[in-house]
Order: structure tokens, then C-alpha cells, then sequence
């Protein structure tokens, strides 16, 4: 982010965003936590699971094996449910052999099954749309209810297939292609991991594939008040590529709902100049404020939020 660390240099063209940095410093640092950058050593570790969002879905058939070709877990559904855990929203329930999320307003419906250790396996499912606005969230990786990877099928209002990653809870996208779902039709989707490599396949031919082992550019957050105005201060740097979804828990603050909100989002290259100022605060108003809630900080970018306390 040479804008970023080079901001001193900017000259008078700059002196607005100089005077942004001095006037949301701060006097006391508050308790605070974020998403942090995801750890990227090691294999891709985790259970599997199931979702979906603001969509019914039915799954069968489901089976997992090591990189040898040896079960390490199935589920036809031909019995009851019991080795699932349902982590998220929405209503799971077994109905003639399949296991079918019977909602198609919630979101994030998560069961998982398996161990969180697990790494270097094969994951088959079917999956049949019965209602809804999208498709199939298949999951893999999975650490806990904020922490996994999903395959996203029939995403963003059934436009878009795109595998993301959730690191507690903020969700940054990997690949994305355009696709939809059909409803009532079967669909076969297979996952293949393998270190940090995953292979995607649907109805039996390769759709993707991606390595997720590309250090990420720091995501870093501090939360202050201003002893004057009694405000509190969220200043967030994602110098990552990609915009992170993420949750700031403000520690039990009491706030207003509302946030003023200063961005500066540019290319990690760009450079103000005397004559040129690619790099601009841009104003606006959050509204969805609470002692803990979620933002989308843009990609390459600083963002400063101040939120009036109770």
C-alpha cells in the first residue's frame, strides 16, 4: 500500500487526508476484537458441512475418503441424523432419505460432521434445490462457526458460483465463475483437497481449482475514544486484494446504531501528486451498528468509523 505508507510525502494537494489521520488518533485504546489474517501454514484442515441461504435444499449421499480411497465417513440418510451438528439457522430435518433444509428464508443454515483435524480428503454430495433464492453451500475446512471454506453454488441471488473463505466470520471470495441452479433437479458436486489445494468438480467434470497458499497483506483493526467527543474510533487497514467481510465486537460498548464512516480505497501502487489526488476520503453513513456487528471493509484500503456511545 505505497499510498498508505508514503502519505507523509503527498505534499499540500493532501493536506485533507493528513488532517483525517490527525483529527481519528484517538486518547485511549479500547477492547476490541476482528478477523485477523488467515494462517496459511500447513495443510487445509477441518470438518465438512452443509448450508444454505434464503434456499430449501435436500443433500444425500454423502461420503468422505482419505487420499487413498479409504471411507472415513457416509451418510445416505436412510437413518436418522445424529452424527451432524447443526451450528447455524434454519430447520434440518430427514424426510425420505435425504437430509433437507426446509427453510428458504434463512441464512447460514451450517450442520458439519467430522473432525476438525481432518486434511487431504474427497468429499461427494448430492444436492437437489427444492425453493428459494439460491443454490448449495458445501463446506469444507471447517474449524467452528465463523472459521471454513464453502463452495457457494448458485450464489448472489442464483447468478454466481465462488468458493469463500470465512476466518471468524469475515468471508473473503477465492474464485468465482457466473452459474446458477436449477430447482428440482440433482446435482453432484465433489471437493478434493489436498495440502492447500482444492479441486472443485460438478456433475463430474472439473469446474475449478485454486491454492490457497499466498500469504495474505495484513488486515489490522483498533478500536479508541476521544475523550472529547466521547466517540469511539474503528480504524480498519485491509491491505488485502479482495474486500473482507468481517465482525468488530466492540466488547460490550453501548452505542448509537449509527456511523459516520470515512474511506480511502485505492490501487496498492497509486501515489497522489501535486496536480493529481487518486487517493480522496470518501464520506458516508453506517447504520448498522451495535456492540458487535459486521462491515465490508473495501479492498486496499483504510477505513475510520466513529460511533457516538450511549
Amino acid at each position: 500500500m505505497v499510498w498508505f505508507n508514503n502519505h507523509a510525502s503527498w505534499g499540500s494537494a493532501n493536506y485533507e487526508v493528513q488532517k483525517l489521520f490527525m483529527n481519528n488518533v484517538g486518547d485511549q485504546v479500547v477492547p476490541s476484537t476482528a478477523t485477523t489474517t488467515p494462517n496459511v501454514s500447513g495443510p487445509i484442515t477441518g470438518a465438512v458441512g452443509l448450508s444454505t441461504w434464503n434456499t430449501s435444499a435436500a443433500y444425500d449421499d454423502v461420503k468422505v475418503t482419505d487420499a487413498d480411497g479409504n471411507t472415513l465417513l457416509t451418510d445416505d440418510f436412510s437413518g436418522d441424523a445424529a452424527q451432524w451438528t447443526h451450528s447455524g439457522g434454519g430447520s434440518w430435518a430427514v424426510q425420505d432419505g435425504q437430509y433437507v433444509e426446509t427453510s428458504d428464508t434463512a441464512e447460514n443454515t451450517m450442520v458439519q460432521v467430522g473432525d476438525t483435524g481432518c486434511h487431504d480428503y474427497d468429499l461427494h454430495v448430492k444436492a437437489v434445490k427444492k425453493s428459494g433464492k439460491e443454490g448449495f453451500l458445501v463446506a469444507f475446512g471447517v474449524k467452528d462457526t465463523g472459521t471454513y471454506y464453502w463452495w457457494n453454488i448458485g450464489g448472489w441471488n442464483n447468478t454466481q458460483t465462488a468458493v469463500e473463505q470465512a476466518v471468524d466470520g469475515g468471508k473473503s471470495t477465492l474464485i468465482a465463475k457466473p452459474g446458477s441452479v436449477e430447482t428440482g433437479r440433482v446435482y453432484d458436486i465433489g471437493i478434493k483437497v489436498r495440502g492447500r489445494q482444492v479441486t472443485l468438480y460438478l456433475d463430474g467434470q472439473e469446474w475449478g481449482s485454486f491454492t490457497d497458499d499466498k500469504p495474505a497483506e495484513p488486515f489490522r483493526q483498533v478500536v479508541t475514544e476521544d475523550k472529547k467527543t466521547g466517540d469511539l474510533i474503528v480504524k480498519v487497514v485491509n491491505a488485502q486484494s479482495a474486500a473482507a467481510r468481517t465482525t468488530l465486537d466492540l466488547g460490550g460498548a453501548k452505542v448509537a446504531g449509527k456511523a459516520r464512516v470515512t474511506t480511502l480505497a485505492a490501487a496498492p501502487g497509486a501515489v497522489n501528486t501535486e496536480t493529481s489526488t487518486v487517493v480522496a476520503p470518501v464520506t458516508s453513513t453506517f447504520t448498522g451498528v451495535s456492540d458487535r456487528f459486521t462491515y465490508t471493509f473495501p479492498a486496499n484500503s483504510i477505513t475510520f468509523l466513529r460511533i457516538r456511545q450511549k
